[in-house]
C-alpha cells in the first residue's frame, strides 16, 4: 500500500504535510500539489519497489506447512519453543479447547472456558 500510496498526494501522511506546508508558506518554492503530480517520480520507484519485493520475498519467507498440518518431525512449534521442552501445542489443539470450554457454558465467573478457563 505505501508504493502505491507514494504515488498520489493523498495516498501517504507525508505527502499531505509536504503539502499543508508548502500552502502555509508565504514564500512557497512551489505550487501547491496536485492529485498525482507526483506519479511521473513516484511509478517507476513503485514498480520497481513491487519487483523487488516479488523476487526476494520467496527467499526471505520461510515456506510454511499447511494450516492444520503438525510440525514436522525434529522441529518444534513456535509456541513449544516458547513455553518450553514438553509444550507441543498446535492451533488445532488451541481451537478444539476452546471449543470445548465453549460448548461447557460460562456458569457466572471464574473464567467461563476456553483455553486455560
Amino acid at each position: 500500500s505505501m508504493l502505491g500510496g507514494m504515488c498520489t498526494l493523498i495516498g501517504t501522511s507525508t505527502n499531505l504535510v509536504l503539502n499543508a506546508q508548502i500552502k502555509i508558506d508565504p514564500s512557497p518554492p512551489c505550487k501547491p500539489f496536485l492529485l498525482f503530480a507526483m506519479t511521473p517520480a513516484a511509478l517507476p520507484t513503485a514498480l520497481a519497489g513491487l519487483a523487488l519485493l516479488a523476487l526476494l520475498a520467496p527467499a526471505v519467507l520461510a515456506r510454511r506447512a499447511p494450516l492444520g498440518s503438525k510440525p514436522e518431525a525434529g522441529r518444534a512449534s513456535a509456541t513449544s519453543a516458547a513455553l518450553g521442552k514438553g509444550y507441543d501445542v498446535s492451533l488445532n489443539d488451541a481451537a478444539q479447547a476452546a471449543a470445548q470450554g465453549l460448548g461447557k457454558g460460562s456458569g457466572g465467573g471464574g473464567g467461563g472456558g476456553g483455553v486455560g478457563g
